[in-house]
């Protein structure tokens, strides 16, 4: 510690002072910066890069016309009949577990195969809980703990979708826990949903409520053009 003398002592008494060490201004406003560069770093990844507010919504809607919900290995899966241009639809519930309202801005497509094709993107609105309400989807607001139905809509070809074993697929299920590996199981178990949240856009996937089984799609169904074979 640096010491000078008090020009004012008399006598042989020397009074010492310590002056205080200054640290230089760009040593202070460097560690300012570096600490505001890291808050901003963790900010910007905890609020937008690694943002995932999307959670599995509280609402399940009822199952398609003549499908059944069954639980499995601790799974809900829809049991779906295939029946020659029947429609049905594959979607989940979502809700905004997030501090701050998001976009909901696409849902990640499905692929089709030879039994069944693509119509259109759907949705039930924000709140609702009427399958009635089911619309072509739009991009839509999501406010902190509100929640909607967004999935895909889909129709079976012209097949006959003939069945080897003649006990309805939840029959089957039931008592031989038939599930894996089998003709019209479907490995879908969640839903891609693009979102933006302060002005950023982020991808998350969501799990599907009831994982669908497509009951009925037989080997003799073409794999081409899905024409009815004889």
């Amino acid at each position: 510690m640096a010491a000078v003398l008090d020009s004012r002592a008399e006598g042989p008494d020397v009074v010492l002072q310590h002056r205080r060490r200054r640290w230089p201004w760009w040593v202070t406003g460097g560690t300012a910066a570096l600490l505001l560069a890291v808050g901003s770093f963790w900010w910007i990844g905890a609020n937008v890069v690694y943002y995932q507010p999307l959670r599995l919504g509280p609402w399940i809607p009822p199952p398609n016309e003549g499908a059944t919900h069954l639980s499995l290995v601790g799974d809900t899966v829809e049991v779906v009949p295939a029946r020659a241009n029947a429609e049905f639809r594959v979607g989940t519930s979502i809700t905004n577990r997030g501090d701050h309202p998001i976009r909901i801005r696409d849902v990640a497509p499905i692929d089709a195969d030879a039994y069944f094709e693509p119509i259109a993107t759907v949705m039930v609105p924000v709140g609702s809980h009427d399958t009635a309400d089911l619309r072509p989807f739009e991009p839509f607001d999501l406010a902190p703990n509100e929640y909607a139905w967004v999935g895909h809509l889909y129709r079976f070809r012209d097949c006959p979708f003939p069945s080897s074993d003649p006990r309805p697929l939840h029959q089957r299920l039931e008592e031989d826990g038939e599930l894996l590996g089998r003709s019209g199981y479907t490995s879908w178990t969640d839903l891609g949903i693009e979102f933006t949240t302060r002005g950023w856009t982020r991808h998350t996937s969501v799990e599907l409520m009831a994982i669908p089984i497509l009951d009925g799609v037989g080997d003799v169904c073409p794999a081409g053009d899905g024409a009815t074979s004889d």
